[in-house]
C-alpha cells in the first residue's frame, strides 16, 4: 500500500519552522489514513504491532548506550501485556526509558527514547501505540529532513506490520485485562 503524501506534510514543516520537539500527532494529516486503521483494531493487535516495531530501537540504543535498561523495559512491559507482572512493576522500567530521554543530548535518540517509551506502554493505554509513530517519524525528520518518499515508506511500513500483527495475535498470550 503506498501513500501520496507530498500534498499532506504542510504541517509538519510548520512545526518544524515553529522549533516542536514532536512534529506528528493525532492531527497529522499524512497519518489520517493510518490513524483510522489504528482506531480499528483491538489492543492485542496494537500491542503486538507496537513491539515488534519497536525491537530495533531498543537494539540500537542498548548497543549505543550499554544500557539494559531498554531490554529490561521492553521484557517488563511484554510480561505486563502477558499478565505476568502488574502495572506497577512494569511502570517503572517505562518512565526509566522516558527518563533516559532527559540525561541525552541527541536528538534523534531522544525521541527514539520516547518513541520505545510509548510503544511498550501500549499494554497500559491502546493509544500509546501511536507515541511509537509520532515519535519516530519525528527521529526521522530530524536524522534525514522531510524526506517524503522515506515517510511514506515508513508509514507503510507500519500499516503493514498492523496486518501482520493482526493475523498473529492470537498466537500469543495476553493478560486478562488485554481481551
Amino acid at each position: 500500500m503506498k501513500f501520496n503524501i507530498s500534498m499532506d506534510i504542510e504541517d509538519v514543516r510548520v512545526k518544524i519552522k515553529r522549533k516542536n520537539k514532536i512534529l506528528f500527532n493525532f492531527d497529522s494529516a499524512c497519518l489520517q489514513e493510518m490513524i483510522v486503521l489504528f482506531d480499528g483494531y483491538d489492543r492485542k493487535t496494537i500491542v503486538l504491532w507496537a513491539f515488534n516495531c519497536s525491537k530495533w530501537i531498543v537494539k540500537y540504543l542498548e548497543d549505543k548506550y550499554q544500557d539494559s535498561i531498554f531490554s529490561d523495559a521492553y521484557d517488563m512491559a511484554y510480561r505486563f501485556a502477558k499478565g505476568e507482572v502488574k502495572l506497577y512493576e512494569a511502570k517503572r522500567y517505562i518512565l526509566e526509558v522516558h527518563g533516559f530521554a532527559k540525561r541525552i543530548s541527541d536528538s534523534y535518540d531522544i525521541a527514539l527514547c520516547h518513541a520505545l517509551g510509548q510503544a511498550i506502554s501500549s499494554p497500559h493505554v491502546k493509544r500509546h501505540g501511536m507515541g511509537l509513530v509520532f515519535y519516530e517519524l519525528t527521529a526521522l525528520v530530524l536524522l534525514n529532513g522531510v524526506d517524503e518518499e522515506l515517510l511514506d515508506s515508513k508509514i507503510c511500513y507500519y500499516i503493514d506490520m498492523m496486518h501482520d500483527a493482526y493475523k498473529v495475535k492470537d498466537k500469543y498470550q495476553w493478560a486478562k485485562f488485554m481481551s
